[in-house]
């Protein structure tokens, strides 16, 4: 009786756990309310112990009290607790209850077969090793969550669906457990019982082997949309710089026609006007992006390009470099540097009033630093870990910043993104 209490405890606090940390960590902390509606879910799992104590002792949760109390009182702490998950909370609420009662499952029905005993008296039965499997199986469950919280809050939110998959997932979940124990299993096993079963079993793993298959479909459209966006920016930049070196060109061809002009200006002595041309040719066209050198024509480039866009924008602009190599392969720094400078103009030029950007690269022993920020209007659009592009065809544009993570994840950097009082930072850190 000892035993069986105390695995019953142990059980309702680790799935109460399993619930509302992993459903916290999914959805982000800083979805969290105040300390007011964090004392009323509190009050509202207390009353979900309360109910669920008693409960839990059995070796497997009886179905009403599931379906009618705790589920709702789970979900209700839930919508308390965070901000703008409301379905997210139903469709969770009913996938951890759903799975709970299967985790359980295996232990009745192996109960069941080795003693031919029926759910009634399975559950009635003292065996002590059925309790203690089960909370073997929960602690396992419990600590493979708490390690790999933050790859399962990733996969969560990638995944396409996720509402429909979670309320579904658990809703079959919900009808394996409620054939289960309305099994007969005094009378012997029933063939037709059994196939039924292994029906509903292969229709949980079709499941998810589809949402596998449909995850695997979306990393492929968002690898194309990044491929296509980078290559968009390649070619625009390509041919600003083509133009540039055109124009180039053509001042060099004609530079030895001003060359012989001045020499026949200052052959005649006519000091004034060789002057006044020269004065004519190079007035005004300083510039701050000519004190910038990284060693690299391409990147010297594309921060003179962008200091003329702020300039042409009426966006301050501050550059700072101190770099002497690159980081990573010269191409790849080239279009991760061009998305994040882009982004930051764009976003910086639809400021109504303080417009800036700010660069700062430093290179100190091993370290990169690479530092970004700007000003902002609009509030970013979070759509899971991704920020999407306020723009109307946002499904081809906002994959600049996904491409950027992907590039610093290859080569083991780190990346932090924050924004708040209309102040953009990225900050992007590489280490030898």
């Amino acid at each position: 009786m000892i035993i069986r209490n105390v695995c019953g405890v142990l059980e309702t606090f680790i799935e109460l756990a399993l619930s509302v940390g992993m459903f916290v960590e999914i959805c982000g902390k800083e979805k969290l309310r105040g300390r007011l509606a964090r004392t009323a879910a509190v009050v509202v799992l207390g009353v979900y112990l309360f109910v669920a104590l008693p409960t839990n002792i059995i070796l497997l949760q009886c179905l009403p009290n599931v379906l009618f109390v705790m589920m709702p009182l789970l979900c209700l702490s839930l919508i308390i607790m965070m901000s703008n998950v409301h379905w997210k909370s139903v469709a969770w609420s009913m996938f951890v209850s759903g799975t709970i009662l299967l985790v359980r499952l295996p232990t009745v029905l192996i109960c069941a077969a080795v003693y031919r005993l029926s759910y009634n008296d399975c559950v009635t039965g003292a065996f002590q090793w059925t309790y203690i499997s089960t909370l073997c199986i929960e602690i396992i469950l419990f600590v493979y969550c708490v390690r790999q919280k933050k790859d399962i809050s990733r996969f969560i939110n990638k995944m396409p669906f996720q509402k429909i998959f979670f309320f579904f997932t658990g809703f079959l979940e919900f009808v394996i457990v409620l054939y289960v124990i309305n099994v007969d299993w005094d009378s012997g096993y029933d063939i037709h019982s059994v196939i039924l079963m292994i029906a509903l079993t292969i229709v949980l793993l079709l499941i998810i082997v589809c949402l596998v298959l449909v995850l695997e479909y979306h990393t492929v459209i968002r690898t194309n949309h990044i491929l296509l966006a980078n290559e968009s920016r390649m070619m625009l930049y390509y041919n600003l710089l083509n133009d540039e070196i055109n124009q180039k060109r053509k001042k060099n061809h004609d530079r030895r026609y001003e060359q012989e002009y001045l020499f026949d200006c200052l052959m005649q002595k006519q000091y004034e006007k060789g002057l006044r041309y020269l004065k004519e040719k190079c007035g005004g066209k300083h510039s701050s992006s000519n004190e910038i050198y990284t060693g690299s024509g391409m990147i010297d480039n594309l921060i003179g390009r962008i200091a003329e866009q702020c300039r042409e924008s009426q966006v301050k602009s501050s550059f700072m470099v101190d770099m002497h190599k690159f980081p990573i392969e010269e191409s790849e720094f080239f279009v991760l540097l061009a998305n994040l400078l882009d982004n930051a103009v764009e976003a910086a030029g639809k400021c109504s009033d303080e417009r800036y950007i700010a660069l700062k690269i430093q290179e100190r022993h091993s370290m990169f630093r690479l530092y970004i920020a700007n000003s902002y209007a609009e509030e970013p659009i979070q759509d899971g870990k991704r920020l999407v592009s306020s723009k109307e065809d946002s499904g081809n544009h906002g994959w600049g910043l996904e491409s950027v993570k992907d590039t610093v994840k290859k080569y083991g950097g780190i990346i932090e993104i924050s924004y708040r009082n209309q102040k953009f930072v990225v900050e992007i850190v590489f280490t030898n």
